[in-house]
């Protein structure tokens, strides 16, 4: 189960004239937990499990999860119930209680280049640093290098077009852009600090010579904007004036390189 933004199925609904009236939502509705208990409390076929994956768990509701809390309670027989969650703190401490906690961490990098090597993937380092690690992220990133090479450039360049180079991001997922800018902004400040860039290593020297300019106060109020930036980057009123405003405190912050 996922929430309706991410499901083609209900993306194919939503073509309906009797769907048009609001936009997919990006929460895990409560018509879709009454759906999944309706489905659960009627016996498997032959006797056997009935598995359900709620993903991201704490795109529920309050609402949501206080009506999924009697069914973690008292599951159906042979019935399993998978919350995955990649921010546990966000879901209610009434689900927490009645589940099970499984950590999964991100695997070994040199295991994770070799299975990504083993798809195909020629990039694999580059991607691999620019997801944190994960790799079925980085398998599904077909376009993230490029963007990210695209986002160290703008951002290194101290006589920034602003204009045109919000108008050239704007063209691209706005959650992706700020996230991209975000991990620029962490490496800024990893390095300052004398340590190595997480994110963006094969721009290590283009991040360290930006580093070693930056307006240390403006770029840690620039971290904070990209912050409040990422909590409305599924619906912004406006993306190219959020990027812009955006690329205009990075420009600000790195004013000492000019």
């Amino acid at each position: 189960m996922v929430p309706e933004a991410d499901d083609p199925a209900a993306a194919d609904e939503g073509e309906r004239p009797s769907a048009r009236s609001r936009k997919p939502s990006r929460d895990i509705r409560i018509e879709q937990i009454r759906s999944l208990q309706a489905w659960m409390s009627v016996g498997a076929h032959q006797g056997g499990w009935k598995i359900a994956v709620i993903v991201p768990a704490e795109a529920m509701t309050t609402a949501t999860a206080n009506a999924l809390l009697k069914t973690l309670e008292e599951p159906p027989p042979r019935s399993l119930l998978l919350l995955v969650s990649h921010r546990p703190s966000l879901l209610l401490p009434t689900v927490l209680s009645r589940c099970q906690r499984i950590a999964c961490p991100v695997p070994e990098r040199a295991a994770a280049l070799d299975w990504l090597a083993s798809q195909g993937v020629a990039d694999a380092p580059e991607r691999l640093d620019l997801v944190g690690g994960a790799p079925l992220r980085a398998l599904e990133a077909d376009a993230l290098r490029s963007l990210a090479g695209e986002i160290a450039r703008t951002a290194a360049d101290s006589q920034l077009d602003v204009v045109q180079a919000s108008a050239r991001l704007a063209a691209q997922p706005m959650p992706l852009v700020i996230d991209l800018l975000q991990k620029w902004v962490f490496d800024l400040l990893a390095v300052r600090a004398g340590l190595e860039p997480r994110y963006y290593p094969t721009h290590s020297a283009l991040v360290g010579r930006v580093a070693r300019g930056i307006d240390l106060d403006r770029t840690l109020a620039l971290e904070r904007a990209l912050t409040s930036a990422r909590a409305l980057a599924e619906h912004p009123l406006n993306p190219r004036l959020v990027i812009e405003d955006l690329l205009l405190q990075l420009r600000a912050s790195t004013q000492a390189l000019s």
